[in-house]
């Protein structure tokens, strides 16, 4: 019986222990899983925190350098706008804005950012583009957009993300910069003009003419080709201003300008280099297709040059072929001679330079 007792004794004392033992245990794990509710508590407040910090962030850089965020999500098909891309489309801040509302602005000024996103989520990588847009403050703004998908770790991208910076003060300075390089060339082109042009005529100017006659002399020189210099005067043209005055004078120059352009070639050049006189420079011209079109301009003029009831007026040409080493000092003589001897063969006629 003794040992039946002292059995039972050790039995109810090793039960004892363990039970103390097992609420020692419990006690401890309890403790284990408040420290890590605790720690999770707190990391969750500092992950609020973080991202309230972030997002005071955003909008003060939204608001420094006028950009805004667009973001949507493909799963459930949700569209965010951030304030600072509210604000590019001109909501005011004390204005309610509903996703409807985003719609019905995107559209209303012919975006699409949704067939963008699915794109983005197709294709990968970033996608530009540029938008005017007409915000709801009746003002126009130029609008850059950069758009990519985002996923996260290897699984497939559900979230876009686009920036949109407001570049219209960008946009008006390069266009004030391109107005004033057109100008800029536009006044370099009247400022070459008046410098190679003979300002009646619109036709080259002798300062213009002796310059690309030395340029066409050096190739021709070098390539042995052909190339005539052909000089026209009106005749009796001091009396049509004697009798009709300067104004009818110079609308006869016009005219016999306009006549003489008319019958250059391709690569001729024709300029007035004083007075009523002209010069016509016909390229890979050989003597005999000098004379024919010389005869040709003659009679086109004799033809078609009256204005104002003014009978058609006539020319005396000269001209002459190029020789090897020849300068235009000394076309324009040899032409110069020609002409002269035009002139004293009863005019309206067509001399070569001996």
């Amino acid at each position: 019986m003794w040992f039946i007792g002292f059995d039972l004794q050790a039995t109810v004392l090793a039960l004892a222990i363990l039970a103390i033992a097992m609420a020692m245990l419990q006690a401890a794990r309890g403790m284990h899983v408040s420290r890590r509710l605790q720690q999770t508590a707190h990391l969750l407040r500092r992950r609020r925190e973080q991202f309230s910090n972030m997002s005071r962030i955003l909008r003060m850089t939204e608001q420094l350098g006028d950009f805004g965020v667009w973001q949507y999500c493909l799963t459930d098909q949700r569209q965010d706008w951030t304030r600072g891309l509210q604000e590019l489309f001109g909501i005011d801040a004390s204005e309610e804005f509903k996703e409807g509302d985003a719609e019905t602005l995107l559209q209303a000024n012919g975006i699409d950012l949704v067939v963008l996103a699915q794109d983005a989520s197709t294709k990968g990588g970033v996608i530009s583009s540029e938008f005017k847009v007409q915000g709801l403050d009746g003002k126009t703004r130029i609008l850059e957009m950069r758009m990519c998908a985002i996923g996260a770790g290897k699984a497939p991208a559900n979230r876009i993300f686009a920036v949109f910076l407001d570049v219209t003060r960008q946009s008006q300075r390069e266009e004030r910069l391109q107005h004033f390089q057109r100008l800029a060339l536009a006044e370099a082109i009247k400022a070459r003009n008046e410098a190679n042009l003979d300002p009646l005529t619109e036709l080259a100017n002798r300062r213009f003419v002796m310059r690309d006659l030395d340029r066409r002399l050096s190739v021709l020189n070098a390539d042995r080709g052909a190339m005539s210099l052909i000089f026209f005067d009106v005749d009796h043209f001091k009396s049509v201003n004697d009798e009709h005055g300067h104004l009818v004078g110079d609308k006869v120059l016009k005219r016999i300008a306009r006549i003489a352009k008319e019958q250059a070639r391709d690569g001729d050049l024709v300029g007035r280099i004083g007075g009523e006189e002209f010069v016509w420079v016909a390229q890979s011209a050989d003597t005999a297709t000098a004379r024919t079109i010389s005869e040709r301009l003659r009679r086109a003029i004799a033809l078609g040059s009256g204005v104002g009831g003014l009978p058609a007026v006539t020319i005396s040409i000269g001209f002459v072929t190029a020789e090897p080493g020849d300068s235009s000092l000394a076309l324009f003589a040899r032409a110069d001679e020609a002409l002269y001897e035009a002139k004293n063969n009863g005019r309206n006629t067509v001399r070569m330079a001996a």
